[in-house]
């Protein structure tokens, strides 16, 4: 997890907040900020915000196709566009 601007933590993987640190969203231009590591299993359940969601809440759920290599951290699922969102919430 990182610190952003205005009071914000993102939860992403270091090369995510990296390139976010050139972006402007960091706290001080082109340096991270980390706050801890977290464990995917550690956020199941958990309340989120979303970025442009219409929602004030979400609620984080495993999805195991995501890979931290290449990947971001959390993602939106959207099941109805996705094949694998689709397989991920029906084996919930």
């Amino acid at each position: 997890m990182f610190v952003m601007k205005n009071n914000e933590y993102f939860i992403c993987s270091e090369r995510a907040a990296h390139n976010l640190s050139f972006q402007n969203l960091t706290l001080n231009d082109k340096k991270v900020e980390k706050v801890c590591d977290l464990i995917g299993e550690e956020l199941i359940g958990l309340a989120l915000k979303a970025p442009l969601s219409k929602y004030e809440k979400v609620f984080s759920l495993p999805m195991m196709t995501i890979s931290m290599g290449k990947g971001t951290g959390i993602v939106t699922s959207v099941p109805s566009d996705s094949p694998d969102d689709y397989a991920a919430l029906r084996d919930l």
